[in-house]
């Protein structure tokens, strides 16, 4: 089983992409994907970001040289996974 990473308390809600961002970066190639439902995730990865980023709630996305695949459901996640 995957562990649960949690934003803390001190991270303010709307800093929440960018230090979720930051913490992929530092897991990955261990941790290849996410879904999420947070539009904002991807620019704060970066064009340079080569996991897969699934945005729940969206039916298209747009980021040139990574691969983020729009999920407008979490039922479509299974789609893609």
């Amino acid at each position: 089983m995957a562990p649960l990473i949690m934003r803390p308390v001190e991270v303010p809600l709307l800093a929440g992409s960018k230090w979720k961002a930051d913490g992929l970066r530092q897991v990955f190639p261990y941790v290849r994907q996410i879904a999420d439902d947070s539009r904002k995730l991807p620019v704060h990865l970066g064009s340079d970001y080569r996991g897969t980023v699934y945005v729940i709630g969206a039916t298209e996305v747009d980021h040139p040289g990574m691969d983020v695949r729009a999920c407008p459901t979490v039922h479509a996640l299974r789609d893609h996974v």
